[in-house]
């Protein structure tokens, strides 16, 4: 198996996780045993361990020198930070969480002006 090809699994894998993790997240465990109690332990733990993959490969690819991944890597930020903003203000709306969840939408935010600058705004920098 070549490189790209693993590459493509592994999205099109976490892509149907995530979006299940979402949307649905109490009905994707329930096929595969997890009770709803346990679901919301569950999906945090599994959360940190995208957090660690997604430290390991920004930090790791933090001197790339190809343009192209790089944009590519900061699209893939972008779109996840933007994704995540958007859940983090719906669950203020909704007050799932208390004020002290503002801080996550801010960093959220600010992540996302951050590394949009330099997809949109001075691509040649990125």
């Amino acid at each position: 198996m070549k490189l790209p090809t693993l590459l493509i699994i592994d999205g099109g894998v976490a892509a149907l996780f995530d979006m299940a993790f979402l949307l649905v997240p109490a009905q994707a465990f329930s096929p595969v045993g997890v009770e709803a109690r346990a679901t919301l332990a569950f999906i945090r733990q599994l959360l940190g361990t995208a957090f660690i993959r997604f430290a390991v490969w920004t930090w790791s690819d933090r001197n790339a020198i190809d343009s192209t991944i790089r944009r590519a890597i900061v699209l893939a930020l972008i779109i996840g930070i933007a994704v995540g903003f958007v859940v983090a203000l719906v669950g203020r709306i909704i007050e799932v969480v208390s004020t002290l969840g503002c801080s996550t939408i801010a960093i959220c935010l600010l992540l996302a002006l951050g590394f949009g600058s330099f997809q949109f705004v001075n691509p040649e920098l990125a």
